[in-house]
Formats: structure tokens, sequence, C-alpha cells
């Protein structure tokens, strides 16, 4: 199979502002929040979740990711008026088939920007590279969007938990000693555009369209 397939609608199209209405601000259509990501299968999820209720006993302050927002990150985007996705989405099609399903497993738990005190808590995702060549085609198509080039090299991680109120863990280092994680090694076949709503209770995000591998 070549080239995109037919461009439907997604999700988001004609969405309901808070009060029922469209998603408008005084000049048109409100810009949307995008990256792009992989996500693993559900059983390495749950296994993630499962980790996560255990640190949630031991580690307090902290905001961690429920078990649907589970993912690594290839791209964040930034926003994008939404007349464009349709424009993305078919970049992204042409990526995905270049590409070729991969296989990853879940393996180290770290922290940013240091494990002695940080903001953000992580798993690792380890491949053999193949996510760091997706991810290097996501941004060089990102990048003819005018989206900004990323600075820092690619590191595949599944973010579990932030700080709150945009602090830092403290004591954490000797806390996650006990809390080793190694999946299984899993196959990744997609990637995902998601929208990213930001609330008072957390992250909603929403897959606008999955990109089959290869």
């Amino acid at each position: 199979m070549t080239g995109a397939p037919p461009y439907h609608d997604p999700p988001w199209h004609g969405a309901a502002g808070p009060a029922g209405g469209p998603v408008v601000g005084d000049s048109g259509p409100r810009p949307l929040r995008l990256f792009v990501g992989v996500q693993p299968p559900p059983e390495v999820t749950g296994a993630c979740d499962g980790l996560i209720r255990k640190l949630r006993e031991t580690i307090p302050d902290v905001n961690w990711t429920p078990r649907e927002n589970l993912h690594a990150t290839l791209k964040f985007l930034g926003s994008f008026p939404p007349e464009r996705v349709p424009e993305l989405v078919r970049t992204f099609w042409r990526v995905a088939r270049e590409g070729r399903p991969l296989e990853a497993r879940i393996t180290g738990l770290g922290g940013f920007p240091s494990m002695r005190s940080p903001a953000v808590l992580w798993l690792g995702l380890e491949d053999s590279g193949a996510l760091a060549t997706l991810a290097n085609a996501v941004e060089t198509a990102a990048q003819g969007f005018g989206v900004e080039a990323e600075q820092r090299p690619f590191s595949a991680h599944l973010t579990i938990g932030r700080a709150r109120r945009g602090g830092r863990i403290r004591d954490v280092d000797g806390k996650l000693a006990g809390f080793a994680f190694e999946s299984a090694p899993f196959r990744i076949g997609s990637m995902m555009l998601y929208r990213s709503q930001l609330t008072p209770r957390g992250p909603i995000y929403t897959i606008l369209e999955s990109f089959s591998l290869g």
C-alpha cells in the first residue's frame, strides 16, 4: 500500500466547548496543542500502572500519570490551527509508511533533571535505535510546518509522574532503590498524533490519528 489513506474528520472536528458550543475564540477556532508519540500495548501500560500504584504509596507530592496517558513522545508540535491538521496528518502518514514496526522494552526508572531532586520521574524505553530514527523523521517533517527544532538529543521514555506545583520531588533517591522495573519485549506498530488539553485536574490526551508503520 502506498500513500496516505483518505482523510476523515478526526474526533476533535466540531468538538464542543465547555458550554456545549464550538471551541472557538474571538478570532475563530482555537489552536490545538499537539504532539506525536507511541504507546506500549495494554499489558505493558498495565504493568507500568501497577508500579505507579506502589510508588504512590511511598512518594508524596507527585502528580502521577494515569494509565491511559502513558506514552513516549516523539515530538511536541505546539499549537496548530485546526485547518492545518489535515495537511499535518497526510505528512505523518508518509513518514509512517517509510518506517517499520519495531521491538522495544521498558527498562530503568529515572528522573529529570537528576535523581537527587527530580521534577519528573520516568521509565526508560529501550530499542535497537529505530525509535530515534522514527523521531528524527517526525522532527524533519514537523520543521516543514515551522515547528522549532528540538535542541536536545532524543531520549525515549514514559513520564510516570511530575512534582506538584512545578517544584521538585525531595528525598526520592533512596525510596526508588527497591523499584527496579523491566518489561518483556513488545511490538510498536504505529505512532499517534495526540491532542493535549490542559485542565486543572491534569492533561487530557485524545488520539486524533493513528499511523501504521510500514
